[in-house]
């Protein structure tokens, strides 16, 4: 003969078994510190993301500053360190330029610097004008951000 087996199943309406209060209170516990990490972690990435925007729009923006100079000649720019500063005659001598708050970006500045230099290269000196481009990002509440391209223009 057959014995019959009887399935127990701990969801069957018979079964008393169930989950006490201690259990589901350390499960809820659980659950709100993993919770409170990952809302943690998301707000954290979401403020570097804000970061990164500003500094890819001040690379933007000293890029596009840089290459406007990068496209007048050696005698442009020599004029237009004079017209900056009037003793702009030898080298050493520097030419500065802060701006005002860049248009449509109120917390983004940019400076230029024109520096006159002269270089030996092959036992031969060499006039160059050391162009310096830096912007910056100021805000309350944030790190101060600022991204510096420099360039060399011979005569």
């Amino acid at each position: 003969m057959r014995g019959v087996m009887k399935r127990v199943s701990p969801f069957s309406p018979g079964c008393q078994r169930g989950f006490s209060l201690v259990e589901v209170l350390i499960a809820l516990a659980l659950l709100g510190l993993v919770g409170v990490s990952l809302l943690s972690l998301l707000l954290n990435s979401y403020a570097y993301c804000g970061l990164n925007a500003k500094r890819t729009q001040l690379a933007g923006l000293a890029q596009e500053q840089m290459e406007s100079l990068r496209a007048m000649s050696y005698d442009e720019l020599w004029d237009y360190a004079c017209s900056i500063n009037p003793d702009f005659s030898r080298p050493g001598e520097i030419a500065r330029v802060d701006s005002d708050p860049v248009p449509g970006f109120e917390d983004m500045f940019h400076s230029l610097q024109l520096e006159a230099q002269s270089l030996q290269a092959s036992g031969y000196p060499v006039d160059v004008l050391k162009i310096t481009v830096e912007a910056h990002y100021r805000s309350q509440g944030s790190p101060d951000l600022a991204v510096v391209f420099t360039s060399f223009v011979k005569d």
